[in-house]
Formats: structure tokens, sequence, C-alpha cells
């Protein structure tokens, strides 16, 4: 009786600590978004007013139609943050000719020397 219940114990101990050493060796691998097939392109641009930096080294990421799977929503323009020899590659939608479709293309932040990325992309 007593060895189940030390079992049973050093089971749910077992349970508890899995997580939290799994989190501790987690790594982030950024992967490119996939494209989406939608049924039309996106309406055109809304207005919008673009005020100033609230703090220097901000990049101005304008507004843009995000399909969300089922329609295009609008996304603000707005300010952020960026890593230092990155820039920001805007979403996009194209027709593509071999498909005879609309491909959206997720906007994303990428190198902005070509050369940087082919660094990367080699190791």
């Amino acid at each position: 009786m007593r060895n189940r219940l030390s079992i049973g114990w050093a089971c749910l101990l077992a349970t508890a600590i899995a997580p939290l050493s799994i989190g501790c060796t987690a790594t982030f691998e950024a992967h490119p978004p996939r494209s989406v097939y939608v049924a039309r392109p996106p309406p055109e641009p809304l207005p919008e007013m673009k005020s100033g930096p609230p703090a220097a080294g901000m990049a101005w990421i304008g507004g843009y139609w995000h399909f969300n799977g089922t329609d295009y929503v609008w996304i603000p323009g707005h300010w952020e943050s960026p890593r230092p020899g990155w820039a920001w590659k805007p979403p996009a939608v194209v027709y593509s000719q071999q498909r005879r479709a609309w491909v959206y293309e997720h906007g994303q932040w990428q190198p902005a020397d070509p050369g940087v990325a082919e660094a990367k992309a080699a190791h």
C-alpha cells in the first residue's frame, strides 16, 4: 500500500515538474509565414494620419488590410521599435498566374541588408 502511494506521489511530482523543464529548454525558431489563397484582393487602403514617433529610432508601420482567414480586417498604422538592421516588409496580395488565384503574403520583419539574410541562411 505504501509503495503504491509513493509511486502516485512520484508520478504527480513528475507531471508537475515536466512542463517547467520543457520551458527551460525550449527555443524559438521563426518560420516564414505561409502564403494564403484568397478570393479577392483587399479594398483600397483607408486614409490615416501619421503622428510623430513617440521615441527616437521607432519605425512607422503603415496601416494595411490583413486577411484573417475569413475576410480582410484593417490594421491601423502604428509605431514599432525595430531590431537594428531589420526593416518591415508590408503584406501584399498578388495574383498567381500559375495557381489562377489571389495570394495574400503576410507582412514581416526581415533583414534590411540582403547579405545579412544570406549569412543567416548559411548557418
